[in-house]
């Protein structure tokens, strides 16, 4: 799906700040190329909705920090390493 802002907009509006009286977060991860525009960044903080750092090299990175946490999925794993990533590499990330 290609960057929409209205359409975003209009979604990121419907998000609920809390369900059964527990506040909740949200975070979105996008696979477009698109979304590498700052009326993306601002429509996210806005809503305090996190953008989802991928590590991958099919999708858009995102570092742009939108709400009060991170959200960061590591998807370039390897079979050679026991968590998937070296030690090295986790402590970068962290």
């Amino acid at each position: 799906k290609k960057f929409d802002p209205e359409d975003l907009a209009a979604f990121l509006a419907l998000l609920p700040p809390r369900v059964d009286g527990t506040p909740i977060r949200h975070a979105i991860e996008v696979r477009h190329a698109s979304f590498v525009d700052p009326a993306f960044i601002e429509l996210l903080r806005k809503h305090s909705v996190a953008a989802v750092l991928v590590d991958s090299s099919k999708h858009p990175p995102i570092a742009d920090v939108t709400a009060g946490f991170v959200y960061i999925r590591l998807q370039g794993t390897s079979e050679k390493e026991a968590a998937g990533y070296s030690a090295a590499v986790l402590d970068a990330w962290s």
